[in-house]
């Protein structure tokens, strides 16, 4: 009698897993995938080409020199959920093409530039690191030299570029050389030795 029962159950739950499938009214339910590339004007506005060295003084006379790791390009693959319903999953699938870049030093003052540059659906995105503050800005303005509009005196010879002007930090980025001027609360204006 008990290996009845135990092979009604097994026989009861085979049927009970057989009848969960997903709900035929789920439709499409392949995931929207995305691919967003960096267009090659916006490549043209990185000049780094990761194992180059930047060098910047200070109006106290400091230097910081910093040394690149590398320069890595890669697809950046990132999935939400957008069916709300678990028996009907979709998801929306964004593939970014990403260069990331990073620069590091033994200052303390000026130690690390991080780069990481990514395409998006509307706008090539760059996000950075100086030292440990994080900033995230949009060179989609990049694309024309109207928004140049800050200088900057190095060594004589006058830069332009576009000003930066985050709670933390202020900096100048040039099409040619990158970040050409940095500052922090206030503190020393770093110049890139150029």
């Amino acid at each position: 009698m008990k290996t009845k029962t135990k092979l009604l159950s097994i026989i009861g739950l085979i049927m009970l897993f057989e009848n969960c499938t997903k709900d035929a009214n789920c439709g499409d339910q392949s995931d929207i995938v995305n691919t967003y590339y960096i267009s090659a004007d916006d490549k043209s506005k990185i000049p780094f080409k990761g194992n180059d060295t930047l060098t910047y003084i200070s109006d106290a006379g400091d230097t910081a020199i910093l040394f690149g790791s590398g320069k890595r390009e890669f697809i950046d693959q990132i999935r939400k959920d957008i069916s709300g319903n678990a028996d009907c999953p979709r998801s929306t699938v964004d593939n970014n093409e990403t260069i990331s870049i990073e620069y590091t030093g033994d200052n303390i003052e000026l130690n690390r530039i991080k780069y990481k540059i990514y395409g998006n659906k509307e706008r090539t995105e760059i996000e950075f690191k100086f030292n440990a503050q994080y900033g995230i800005y949009y060179p989609y303005y990049f694309n024309s030299p109207k928004f140049y509009n800050d200088t900057t005196l190095i060594n004589g010879v006058l830069y332009y570029g576009l000003p930066l002007d985050i709670t933390n930090y202020k900096a100048l980025y040039n099409y040619e050389y990158g970040f050409i001027k940095i500052q922090f609360n206030g503190g020393k204006i770093w110049l890139l030795k150029i």
